[in-house]
């Protein structure tokens, strides 16, 4: 015969789930205001890129532009893989959190009678009905959306629960 969960058991898993829920909202934070500044360090260095290579190509020093361009391609490419690299964790710290919002929906709805937090939940909705296909093409390759499932916490396990 299962045991039930007194109303402080289920109170502790809220307050532990609730706690995980902003500490990995926080970790978005950071990686979005990491790729913020990546953002301004990409324009900074394409602004002086433009400066260097104008100089060097009106000094006659097309060998040297060349290789000075090309180091600056390679550094874009770079920045582009660790962007979209950071957009796809970003991605699925919110699928996770997703998840996590169901399992503290469902606490709070035992617990009160209502829905607290759905953040994830709805902007996984409006990340998946992008405007145009354009949007959505754009979305793939930036890794702004996920195209499978992610890793979702997983349902309560515990005694007493479904």
């Amino acid at each position: 015969m299962p045991q039930q969960l007194s109303r402080d058991d289920l109170k502790e898993l809220l307050n532990i789930a609730l706690k995980e829920y902003e500490w990995l909202r926080r970790e978005i934070d950071q990686r979005v205001v990491a790729r913020s500044q990546l953002i301004s360090f990409i324009g900074a260095m394409a602004v002086l890129a433009s400066a260097v290579g104008t100089i060097l190509l009106k000094d006659g020093k097309q060998g040297l532009s060349g290789i000075f361009v090309s180091g600056i391609g390679a550094f874009f490419v770079l920045a582009i893989v660790y962007w979209r690299t950071s957009n796809k964790s970003i991605v699925r710290l919110g699928a996770y959190l997703e998840g996590l919002e169901k399992k503290i929906n469902t606490l709070t709805v035992e617990l009160y009678g209502e829905v607290t937090v759905e953040w994830e939940t709805q902007r996984e909705g409006v990340r998946q009905q992008s405007p145009n296909w354009l949007m959505k093409v754009g979305g793939s390759v930036l890794a702004l959306y996920r195209r499978e499932p992610m890793a979702r916490p997983t349902p309560f396990n515990r005694v007493g629960w479904p």
